[in-house]
């Protein structure tokens, strides 16, 4: 076997390109108005203003007479000062702004005064994965989608052409969202069981509801008769005054869980009453079936003396759990309430059968509801397993069945009540309502190449959405009920994560399934190194600097079976592709270093500076070394402690060493000696290894979530969770984020809480006379990025939705960006920081101002980039597609009614070289024209156009006698 010297570490979201060259972080000296230089003195920083006239500028406190350049003088190089920046504007408006000083380094900053009105992109690039509600608004303008949790969305779309007007990001998932009966707000559900009304004109949220903490799924929420109504997962429902948004009542079946569980499915308020009905489904809790509930399980884990005793105990509520699941009983319930008295009215059942869809009549008689038998159920016909019912509301009883009807996925009475329209598969099938005969049933063609979606008819219009095979993304369509055309059809162009490729002007972009090699400044495809294919799912790609490749992981699947199957071995593959050429230089596949299907996918995977060998952190808890020729299993190890086997966290090359650096489940027990190391150093081609690494004496217990080698330091830098001792506690122990940095050769360096990236929550616990064992819940991690100087990390917060940017040896953090992140990547002085919607914001790390937004479609080929000021370049139909958004009003304006003004052709060429360019006009005073017809009048004849002389025409605006053109 060849050696392993010379390895070095290149972490597949390790950053590529420039981040700020220091480490420490200390008070900037006072700085003083310099001279223009034609070259930065080496301790110096230099930061060029562009600010408004009579604006005054104070840094640290100290007035400055020199506004437009700030010089800071005799700066030790090596070292990050931090400087507060205020302005004062000449109508006493303030803004302060933190700067990132740093010797040798020119920065440039623009700010605006505040009241310039500031362009607001409305970006058309939908949700970045299918929508889980929809709702019309009552008006028939207007049509919100959300994109449940991941999406963290709600949207608000024109109905009539399909243009996207609002994006409300959410901190959660967001399911469930209903109009207010006048249109005027749109209400949204969050997973968390809280309530946001924002106004459709504005996008401001006005009002903030909670109903507990549980998920609340689309079908759930409502408002009409004066009321809000949701039901959570939890089974309550909740009701609120809808005028002055107090809380009416509370409903639930069930007083609590120790009998019955009860989970909600949706809720619809009765017209002209005050009674709603809510989808409920009661099924016997596990303590009423005579197993052993969690409560009781948790006691005796606790009081186990021995690891065996908690072996048995674990495979015990294991067997009475799948045991339970099998011999529950469960109903399907459709329950009207009184909200004025709170009082149960009475309860729809079917025994035998589940409810799907259900909806209430406008004139508040008819209850209709779609049946199917439960899976499994075994009936002679799967058209016999389906049928609508209808009873009247006033007394339950049952007036109507339709025993010929497919599984329905909407459903809804006709404005008139006469009819009840419901969608079912690829058809439209109209029923009447005092009968349920089925009297038609249409047949509509899929949208593109898509199989599947949903359909919500009202106003006579079909919203569907779905997944396109052939194009690999999520469309949605709206058509009228009667035409067979679509009205309009939008793509969500799902997020791309970037990495920027150093010494060359290449940008490595996913986007929607393919990987793309991209000029980073005319944003031109260079060439495509991977598209997806039926038979195989993308999950990552990274560029290794040291071999120069660009490696692209996927999973074979079957086309028929896309989740692999409980047992069933998965193979992981692996492309490796020389950028330069786009060739592919590797193919590997993993068949034998992953085991079960739910231990089937790769932590993490390196390459070896001499591009022979790969590592791999698998989900079975071992580190595995390959043949990159070859894809042989060459190496395989799990550490040992005191004969026990341990799961293994990360794995890393050790240049100089010829060894790998295995993380695995440290301990430091107070009783325990010694104590279980963190880190052990393994040699592949000999099978030995030692213990190398130690948790901090600080510490209880430490496991990686991140773990790199820095080689220029020759340090080990760690991230994940920790619980730390707490004196005179016992028992439980709260697990938090925390970063360790070790020497190579093993003493601790530094040690210090990381919150950012790490757990949303956890809990760990230590029985004296018990191994350790510990559980981590709503785990949320974003892999860190690590500048190339290996001073600086970026810090993905998952709770906060922010981002920090963080000294490595202080644990400081240097600077905070606000926004959910879900990829980083660095080039030169900009942080690129991906959002998973299709656009990527540029941010100057120094001065934290965005200079740029880059959005790509999902065609891969069109692109808009666009300066906070209104600057813009990109493909003409970018230019058509994203649009400027006018004030507060839901008024849009495709970008390029600007372009005489605001095109700036290779302007992402400029924001790398690190200029901040301008434009000569203001975005306030250049806005469109306003055009009004006044001749002729509505209804008469117009006379033929005179064809405008030279002179008279521009770009962007004609006139002619008979119109009337104005300025805003």
């Amino acid at each position: 076997m060849k050696t392993f010297l010379g390895w070095r570490l290149v972490g597949a979201g390790v950053l590529l390109g420039w981040l700020l060259a220091s480490t420490d972080t200390a008070s900037a000296q006072p700085p003083g108005a310099g001279e223009p230089e034609a070259k930065v003195p080496a301790d110096t920083c230099i930061l060029e203003l562009t600010i408004p006239p009579k604006t005054q500028v104070t840094v640290d406190g100290k007035a400055q007479s020199n506004t437009r350049r700030i010089t800071w003088p005799g700066l030790q190089r090596g070292k990050i000062y931090v400087s507060k920046l205020n302005f004062r504007f000449d109508n006493g408006a303030t803004e302060t702004r933190t700067v990132l000083v740093e010797a040798g380094r020119q920065l440039r900053l623009a700010v605006q005064h505040p009241q310039i009105a500031r362009p607001k992109l409305a970006l058309q690039v939908g949700h970045s994965k299918l929508p889980y509600g929809s709702a019309f608004s009552p008006d028939g303008k207007w049509i919100a989608t959300t994109g449940g949790y991941g999406d963290n969305t709600a949207i608000l779309w024109d109905r009539a052409t399909g243009r996207q007007l609002r994006r409300m990001v959410h901190r959660d998932g967001v399911d469930a969202v209903a109009f207010t009966p006048d249109s005027q707000f749109a209400i949204v559900a969050s997973a968390t069981g809280k309530l946001l009304i924002w106004e459709t004109a504005t996008g401001a949220v006005k009002h903030e509801l909670a109903a507990g903490d549980s998920w609340i799924p689309a079908g759930s929420l409502t408002a009409k008769e004066g009321y809000i109504a949701a039901c959570d997962r939890s089974g309550t429902t909740h009701v609120w005054d809808a005028s002055s948004r107090t809380l009416v009542c509370r409903l639930r079946l069930y007083p609590d869980n120790t009998a019955y569980f009860c989970t909600g499915w949706g809720v619809r308020l009765r017209p002209q009453t005050s009674h709603l009905v809510a989808h409920l489904t009661a099924r016997e809790s596990d303590r009423t079936a005579g197993f052993m509930t969690y409560d009781e399980f948790e006691l005796r884990r606790r009081a186990a003396k021995t690891l065996d005793e908690i072996e048995r105990l674990n495979d015990e509520f294991d067997r009475q759990t799948k045991e339970y699941e099998l011999r529950r009983k469960e109903w399907s319930l459709l329950v009207q309430w009184d909200i004025a008295s709170g009082a149960k009215l009475r309860t729809f059942h079917l025994p035998g059968y589940e409810f799907g869809r259900f909806a209430i009549s406008p004139d508040g008689q008819l209850l209709v509801a779609s049946c199917h038998s439960p899976r499994g159920a075994g009936a002679a016909s799967e058209a016999a397993n389906h049928f609508l019912v209808a009873w009247r509301l006033d007394d339950g009883r049952e007036v109507a069945r339709n025993t010929s009807t497919d599984r329905l996925t909407s459903l809804k009475f006709s404005r008139d009540g006469q009819h009840v329209r419901a969608w079912s598969e690829d058809k439209l099938i109209r029923f009447r309502a005092t009968d349920l005969a089925e009297i038609e049933a249409s047949r509509l063609p899929g949208v593109g190449e898509l199989d599947t979606g949903f359909v919500h008819p009202d106003f006579e219009c079909l919203l569907r959405w779905g997944y396109d095979e052939r194009d690999r993304i999520f469309r949605m369509s709206c058509r009228s009920a009667t035409e067979p055309v679509s009205a309009w059809t939008v793509d969500f162009h799902q997020g791309h994560a970037l990495e920027f490729l150093p010494g060359q002007d290449w940008i490595l972009s996913q986007s929607g399934g393919a990987v793309l090699m991209v000029d980073s400044a005319t944003q031109r495809v260079v060439r495509t190194l991977y598209r997806p294919t039926n038979d195989r799912t993308l999950r990552g790609a990274g560029f290794f600097p040291d071999p120069g490749w660009v490696l692209v992981h996927t999973e074979i699947r079957r086309p028929q079976d896309p989740e692999p199957r409980p047992g069933e071995p998965v193979e992981a593959e692996f492309l490796v592709f020389d950028p330069r050429t786009g060739e592919q230089v590797r193919q590997f596949r993993l068949s034998d270093a992953c085991e079960a299907s739910h231990k089937r996918r790769l932590r993490q995977l390196q390459v070896s500076s001499d591009g022979e060998w790969a590592l791999a952190a698998t989900h079975d808890y071992q580190a595995v070394v390959l043949e990159t020729a070859t894809g042989k299993v060459v190496g395989r190890f799990q550490p040992m402690y005191r004969g026990d086997r341990l799961a293994v966290s990360n794995a890393v090359f050790v240049p100089g060493t010829g060894g790998v650096l295995v993380g695995a489940i440290g301990t430091n027990f107070p009783d325990q000696d010694p104590p279980q190391p963190f880190g052990y150093l393994w040699y592949p081609d000999t099978g030995d290894w030692r213990a190398r690494l130690s948790v901090p004496s600080e510490l209880l217990t430490f496991t990686s979530s991140f773990m790199a080698y820095l080689p220029q330091r020759r340090l080990v830098l760690a991230i994940g969770s920790a619980s730390r001792h707490q004196p005179g506690a016992s028992g439980i122990h709260e697990l938090t984020g925390h970063c360790c940095l070790w020497s190579a050769r093993g003493p601790i360096v530094h040690s210090y809480p990381a919150a950012a990236g790490m757990l949303r929550s956890g809990k760990s616990w230590l029985n004296p006379g018990a191994r350790f064992e510990y559980r981590i819940e709503n785990e949320h991690f974003l892999p860190p990025v690590v500048s190339p100087d290996e001073r600086l990390l970026v810090l993905s917060d998952g709770e906060k939705d922010e981002t920090e940017i963080v000294s490595i040896d202080s644990g400081s953090v240097l600077r905070t960006l606000p926004g959910m992140t879900t990829s980083f990547a660095y080039h030169e002085r900009v942080l690129a920081m991906s959002d998973g919607t299709g656009t990527s914001a540029l941010v100057d790390v120094s001065t934290g101002a965005e200079v740029a937004r880059i959005v790509r479609l999902g065609s891969h080929d069109d692109w808009l980039a666009v300066t906070p000021e209104g600057l813009f370049d990109g493909t003409e139909k970018a230019r058509q597609l994203v649009a400027f958004q006018i004030g507060d009003s839901t008024d849009l304006v495709p970008v390029d009614r600007f372009f005489q003004d605001f095109y700036r052709p290779g302007l992402l060429s400029a924001v790398f070289q690190g200029s901040r360019p301008l434009p000569d006009a203001a975005f306030a005073g250049s806005l469109p024209p306003r055009v009004r017809i006044v001749a002729p009048k509505e209804g008469g004849v117009a006379e033929p156009l005179k064809r405008p002389t030279a002179g008279e025409a521009s770009r962007d605006r004609i006139c002619a006698r008979t119109v009337l053109v104005s300025r805003r």
